[in-house]
């Protein structure tokens, strides 16, 4: 037993090998075994919340006003609007200037006191025994006040008639008459030329002065 020889090392190289994979192989399903139990499983970590500053708002689109379209979703662009309508501001009325003439019309119309008529009788004309007679006499020349004529030409006098004093006719006006007006004289005082008066009478033609006592209206008859 003492003279037995030892194998080499290089022959029990294989035995070796063979041992050492089945080692392998043994821990091998023992490694996959504890993983699948859970040994070796880990827990995933949590994970980190990073605090972000909030994005700023979108700024809404402007609103379209009449002077800016709103923008178009179609790629198209968007008509122009109408403008708005302009309102237009009534011109200031322009100052009035008053006339002489419209004054005249707007105060009450009269044929002012102390006016001066110009008549002429067309016919002799004598005053009566008893009581008045009215004869027709004409205006001469126009009664203009302020530019307005009031009294025009030819306009037809009445004179009042009546026996009073030595051998002379007393004369009144009685009123004035023209196409649509008739005018009562309150008050006058009149004045015959010498060369009027024949008598009791006036002779054709003759010319008299009438001055108004009284302010005398205008109405329409």
């Amino acid at each position: 037993m003492a003279n037995e020889e030892k194998p080499s090392w290089w022959k029990s190289v294989p035995g070796l090998l063979t041992a050492a994979t089945g080692f392998v192989a043994a821990l091998s399903g023992l490694v996959a075994g504890l993983n699948q139990v859970g040994v070796f499983r880990r827990e995933a970590p949590a994970p980190q919340v990073v605090a972000t500053a909030p994005a700023p708002p979108a700024s809404a689109p402007d609103a379209p006003t009449a002077d800016k379209p709103a923008p178009s979703t179609t790629g198209r662009p968007a008509p122009a609007a109408a403008p708005k309508p302009r309102t237009a501001t009534p011109p200031s009325p322009a100052p009035t200037t008053t006339t002489a003439s419209e004054r005249a019309a707007a105060a009450p119309r009269q044929v002012p006191k102390g006016t001066a008529l110009e008549l002429t009788l067309p016919a002799r004309a004598c005053a009566p025994a008893k009581g008045a007679r009215r004869v027709p006499a004409r205006l001469v020349a126009p009664v203009i006040v302020d530019g307005d004529t009031l009294l025009p030409a030819s306009t037809t006098a009445v004179l009042r008639l009546e026996r009073s004093g030595p051998r002379a006719p007393q004369v009144r006006l009685d009123s004035l008459i023209r196409r649509d007006m008739a005018l009562a004289v309150s008050r006058s005082d009149v004045r015959l030329r010498s060369d009027a008066v024949d008598g009791w009478c006036l002779r054709a033609n003759a010319r008299l002065t009438v001055n108004l006592a009284a302010a005398v209206p205008l109405r329409r008859r």
